[in-house]
Formats: C-alpha cells, sequence, structure tokens
C-alpha cells in the first residue's frame, strides 16, 4: 500500500492549473493523507555566509531519498546574508528538484511564496478536496508582514474556488505568526508546549479572521517561536497551531521535532500530533 505524505518546510492564479500528474497530491487508498511539518531550520542567512544551496540540498535529500514530494515557505532568516542566495535564487533552486511542490507565487503582490496546492480524494479525481494555501510572512531582506495584497489574493482564489467547486476544506501554513497568535494561549484550551514569547508580524492584519470567513480554512500553521509548539482554538472552528523546532540552528535547546498532521476523506477533521526526534509522540489532539 502506498502512503501519501507531504513535508511542509518552513525555513526560519490559475483556477484550475494544469497539474502535472506525477505531482497531484492524492489521499491513499485508504482515505488518509499525512504532512509533515518542519520549522526552524535556519540553514541560511545568519547562519550561513555562502553556498547556502548546499545545506539547502542536506534539507531535502532525505525526501528524494524516501520519493517524498515536499513544499516550501520562506521564514525570517532565509535571506539575510545576500551571498548564500537571494530568496528568488533560493526558490529557483528548490523548484528545480522534480519531488519539490514549492513555486513562485503571482507577480505584483508582497513576497514570493504565496501559493496554493489541490488534494485530491484519488488521482483520478477532477475535483480537489483539500486545498493547501501558503503564504510568505517576509523576514530576511522583507518586512515582516503578510500584506493586504496577498490577503486579497487569497480572498479572490478562495472565492473562485469556491464558485467552480464548493466550498472545500483548506489548511493555511506561513512561518511568522500574525498579531492574533498573541494572548491566545489559555492552558484549558490548548495543548502543547508554550514555552517562549509570541513573536508576531510588525502589523495587525487580521489573517486569520479572514481564513476563517473566505476560506474555509480548518487549522492554521506558523513556526518562528522555537519554544511554541501549542495548538488553541479560534473563532469560527479554526484550530491555530505551531509547528515543532525542528532545525539545530537558532537560539534554545529544546527537544527537536516535527508536527504531523493527518487528513481524512471521510471527515473534515484535522488531526495533529508532535513526533519527536527520537520517535515518540506527544501533544496529540
Amino acid at each position: 500500500m502506498q502512503h501519501r505524505f507531504l513535508c511542509v518546510i518552513l525555513f526560519a492564479l490559475a483556477l484550475a492549473p494544469k497539474i502535472n500528474e506525477s505531482k497531484k497530491l492524492c489521499f491513499d487508498s485508504n482515505g488518509s493523507f499525512k504532512i509533515a511539518q518542519f520549522a526552524d531550520h535556519q540553514i541560511t542567512g545568519n547562519n550561513v555566509n555562502d553556498n547556502g544551496t548546499a545545506y539547502w540540498a542536506q534539507v531535502v535529500k532525505p525526501c528524494m531519498q524516501t520519493d517524498t514530494q515536499w513544499a516550501i515557505v520562506f521564514g525570517n532568516h532565509d535571506d539575510l546574508s545576500v551571498s548564500s542566495g537571494t530568496r528568488k535564487e533560493l526558490l529557483e533552486f528548490d523548484t528545480s528538484y522534480p519531488l519539490s511542490l514549492s513555486q513562485f507565487g503571482p507577480d505584483g503582490i508582497h513576497g514570493l511564496t504565496n501559493y496554493y496546492l489541490p488534494l485530491y480524494s484519488n488521482c483520478n479525481s477532477e475535483n480537489p478536496s483539500w486545498i493547501l494555501y501558503f503564504f510568505d510572512s517576509g523576514g530576511g531582506t522583507y518586512p515582516e508582514l503578510v500584506y493586504d495584497d496577498q490577503i486579497d489574493w487569497f480572498k479572490n482564489v478562495s472565492s473562485e474556488i469556491k464558485r467552480a467547486y464548493g466550498s472545500i476544506p483548506s489548511l493555511t501554513f506561513l512561518h511568522i505568526p500574525s498579531t492574533e497568535y498573541e494572548n491566545l494561549y489559555q492552558q484549558s484550551l490548548c495543548f502543547g508546549m508554550d514555552d517562549d514569547d509570541v513573536s508576531p508580524q510588525i502589523s495587525p492584519n487580521q489573517l486569520l479572521t479572514v481564513l476563517t470567513a473566505f476560506g474555509n480554512t480548518k487549522a492554521v500553521f506558523v513556526g518562528h517561536d522555537h519554544g511554541n509548539d501549542w495548538c488553541c482554538p479560534f473563532a469560527g472552528g479554526l484550530m491555530v497551531c505551531y509547528g515543532r523546532h525542528t532545525g539545530y540552528g537558532g537560539y534554545g535547546d529544546w527537544a527537536r521535532g516535527s508536527r504531523i498532521i493527518e487528513l481524512f476523506t471521510d471527515t473534515l477533521s484535522v488531526k495533529t500530533y508532535v513526533r519527536m526526534e527520537d520517535g515518540s509522540i506527544i501533544d496529540g489532539n
């Protein structure tokens, strides 16, 4: 049996795009699909002064060895050192891999990694059953913010998808949390580690509220604050989560791991937990 799996890497519109069948994301024969979120690698920028692509290649090597597709969004360290590669150069390098599903977003809006990936109930289906959205939240040589033009792009895309296919559930990934993450954690309502401050984007943008209103979004996943891996409820049934600090660059000595996200064709619920580097599982819903 072939398991369907996607790696989402968070470093530091065509309405119905023509899908390369070899890159089509589909649920497996049991109706399940699994995503591993790897956050806060910090392999480029202030940790690498040159030849950032060589380190990038090390990060994706396990995916290549296991024939696992991946998608990335940029974080706040990736292009801090221009000699290690600009955002454009790094994304060109990543998308040169046949297993990469990363994309250059539309011209004319802020950031590069603003895109979406459709997920199908089976590989013969023409209509997506889930949508995965990705936002470039800035950082490095970019201000740390999801701008209004990026939010407008999301509104337009999600509205077009709804007109074409009906209301489809979605997940959203970005690196830096919006200001709505602040003061959200309550121990009685949330699960996971709360051992770090929330370091949000530089200005409010109501991103979570928009995601709930327009995209039928079930959950949002960020990185950035290495000591947090909590998930909390938000208005409208939205689940708001951190990933687990994965990389060995940057601050903190917390044990490393990865947030795992599981989807199923027979339910709209999202199952998520953290798998630690030693293989143990913690903090599941």
